[in-house]
């Protein structure tokens, strides 16, 4: 069968050579309106971490020049090649390591961009290296270029730009006023930013995307112009805890989002919004699992998500028809 045209099909990925894969054992005494998983396949890791331990998955982006994923991982200021068949293959170290909880990868014509979460520390302290944007070329599985700028603080000063739109600048306060800032994801489209906030949600309990204009003129030290892009109700899980966004991709006719009930038995979701009818339909459900980042894949009739199993468990993959 060709693995490109499979449906639910999850290996793992880890950072040692024994293979546990993540399966069905996962959504046991979990009530789900879909199957989450039907096909296991192992991989190989070509590669070695050293003591850097596994890879805990963040964000995942199709590469048409080298015909790879591209893997971040929240734990390691590095990009990782994964192949289609699943095989981790290559590590490209950033060269910075003053980056810390790499959250999500994008491509948008000959650069990749990569955020990190601009979210306090495991001791509540903001951390310079937690509110990075970075802009990177490659060359044949190379850094060719690589450019940072202060996210975390783009965004306190356009909390306080009376130029941003009130209800974007009303957020941005009450984000650092609370201290619960966290960009989960983020996509770059025509020359624009977009920002996916796991927490806080807005005054009304909506999930928020921000659009900030002008990438370009962000990395040349031009404050950008921001506004609310969307906001969006992603409810609750069957467990009673609320869903949070962790990734989204665009195509041109719809948003695919991935949202976590986090809790003891942690549930996600793979959901379609469609900008025309407002109507937000969840296509697939991942008891047991934190799905963190997703892919369109070439063609985009399937989408590849990957899976953070938090430093305890391996992270993993899935691809499903959409």
């Amino acid at each position: 069968m060709n693995r490109c045209l499979q449906t639910l099909v999850m290996v793992s990925i880890i950072a040692v050579m024994s293979i546990q894969p993540i399966g069905p054992a996962h959504a046991e005494n979990t009530q789900s309106a879909f199957p989450a998983t039907s096909l296991v396949a192992d991989i190989d890791v070509h590669i070695d971490l050293g003591e850097s331990g596994q890879i805990e998955a963040s964000g995942l982006v199709w590469y048409p020049p080298g015909e790879v994923y591209l893997l971040v991982s929240d734990e390691h200021a590095a990009i990782f090649e994964l192949n289609r068949d699943g095989e981790l293959r290559a590590q490209i170290e950033l060269g910075d390591d003053d980056i810390d909880d790499l959250e999500s990868i994008s491509l948008e014509k000959d650069y990749l961009y990569l955020a990190t979460s601009s979210s306090k520390n495991r001791k509540g302290k903001w951390r310079s290296e937690r509110g990075k944007f970075l802009r990177i070329k490659l060359q044949e599985g190379a850094i060719a270029s690589s450019e940072s700028i202060d996210l975390a603080g783009l965004l306190a000063e356009l909390a306080n730009n009376p130029q941003t739109e009130a209800r974007a600048r009303a957020f941005l306060k009450d984000a650092f006023k609370s201290g619960a800032i966290d960009v989960e994801s983020h996509a770059v489209r025509d020359n624009k930013l977009y920002l996916g906030f796991k927490d806080p949600r807005d005054s009304e309990n909506n999930t928020v995307i921000l659009q900030l204009d002008d990438v370009e003129g962000m990395f040349a030290g031009r404050p950008p112009t921001a506004s609310t892009w969307l906001r969006i109700q992603l409810g609750k899980a069957t467990t009673g805890k609320r869903r949070r966004l962790s990734d989204f991709v665009i195509d041109d006719a719809s948003i695919y989002l991935l949202s976590i009930a986090a809790g003891k038995k942690s549930i996600s979701f793979l959901s379609r919004y469609d900008p025309g009818s407002g109507e937000l339909t969840d296509l697939a459900e991942y008891p047991g699992l934190k799905a963190e980042g997703i892919s369109l894949d070439p063609g985009s009739r399937t989408t590849t998500i990957v899976f953070d199993g938090g430093g305890k468990s391996p992270s993993g993959w899935i691809r499903t028809s959409l």
